[in-house]
């Protein structure tokens, strides 16, 4: 049996090292590796072994570092993985794609314990969509395939890789992802792109008028992508046609067709991206009367349903008190018809 050396004061490394030569993974030491030696002891206390292989045995190697050929190992023994502490992303999403393309480099995820070494879980990750800004038009983002991530062991590495992830609203965003009950990771900011023009959207719907009178405000037609992003402004030519509504009950008489004022046509070109159609007008009450609004090459779109009713006037009366009752007249006037009493009528 040795004896402790009280002078003894050199430093001494230490290094492990797998006991099997099936370990292609060779472990390595975190922490103070090396330590100097006082009134003949060395004491390492902050050693942490990684990359580990569960099950292997494993023995730790103490060398005097001036003197090589001096030598200790330990007697062997087995590390078992610790549990997950941390979600590490190591591929994040494309920096820039455009609306409804799946990113060109998708998520990749490891699940590491306290030293490092990969874990697997059989829960996988999820992730959820964050917006960098606030959402535009009131339509919320969607991330599609958004389904978990499970992990698995591929090529000596473990990982939780999401595929054909793309997100249709034009935008900055961040994924957050999350497994394990609580641990987390976020990824850095990247950016949505819109697409080329594919159809037509509307801007401003038309509301429920009056037979006759200009629906107001004006409708409005915008170009979109395939996801109804706004679609830059490129100048198109955009028309607009009537969709027949229930007329069956109408009060008055008419073709039920779609009329324009003041010179106003129902075929016009865009100014900035923004095809803009005043003095629309319908010739007939009735109810679910929709606009549709099309251009060579885009798909086109319906409007919202819209009413349009009877005429609205007011009724007056004209009463001479200076003749008798059996002689009095009177009139009652509405907009656009006449109701007459005796001989009199209002204009």
């Amino acid at each position: 049996m040795g004896h402790v050396i009280p002078i003894f004061s050199e430093e001494i490394e230490i290094i492990a090292q797998a006991d099997s030569v099936a370990v292609t993974r060779q472990p390595f030491l975190a922490g103070r590796s090396i330590v100097s030696a006082q009134n003949g002891r060395a004491v390492f206390t902050d050693l942490m072994l990684t990359n580990d292989v569960t099950g292997s045995s494993y023995s730790l190697l103490f060398t005097l570092k001036n003197h090589r050929h001096v030598i200790i190992r330990s007697i062997s023994f087995n590390s078992t993985l610790g549990p997950p502490s941390r979600l590490v992303l190591i591929n994040s999403p494309s920096l820039n794609t455009e609306s409804l393309l799946e990113f060109s480099q998708q998520p990749d995820l490891q699940l590491e314990d306290l030293g490092g070494n990969l874990l697997l879980d059989p829960h996988g990750v999820q992730t959820v969509l964050l917006p960098a800004t606030l959402v535009v038009d009131g339509e919320e983002p969607k991330l599609n395939n958004n389904v978990p991530a499970s992990f698995q062991e591929i090529d000596d590495m473990i990982r939780a890789s999401f595929t054909s992830l793309n997100i249709d609203r034009a935008g900055r965003y961040r994924l957050s992802f999350s497994c394990c009950k609580g641990l987390s990771a976020l990824s850095s900011e990247f950016f949505i792109s819109v697409g080329r023009p594919y159809r037509l959207k509307l801007a401003v719907q038309p509301t429920n008028t009056v037979i006759g009178v200009i629906i107001s405000p004006s409708p409005q037609a915008r170009l979109a992508d395939l996801a109804g992003n706004w679609a830059g402004s490129a100048v198109f030519v955009a028309s607009v046609t009537l969709s027949p509504g229930s007329t069956k009950d109408a009060p008055l008489g008419g073709s039920g067709t779609l009329l324009s004022y003041h010179s106003t046509q129902q075929t016009v070109s865009s100014l900035k991206g923004m095809a803009v159609f005043p003095g629309l007008a319908i010739d007939h009450a009735g109810s679910d009367y929709r606009l549709v609004f099309s251009s060579a090459d885009l798909v086109p779109v319906t409007s919202d349903f819209f009413d349009v009713s009877g005429p609205v006037g007011k009724v007056h009366v004209e009463w001479d008190p200076s003749t008798s009752d059996a002689d009095m007249t009177w009139c009652a006037c509405l907009h656009d018809s006449l109701l007459c009493h005796r001989a009199y009528c209002c204009v």
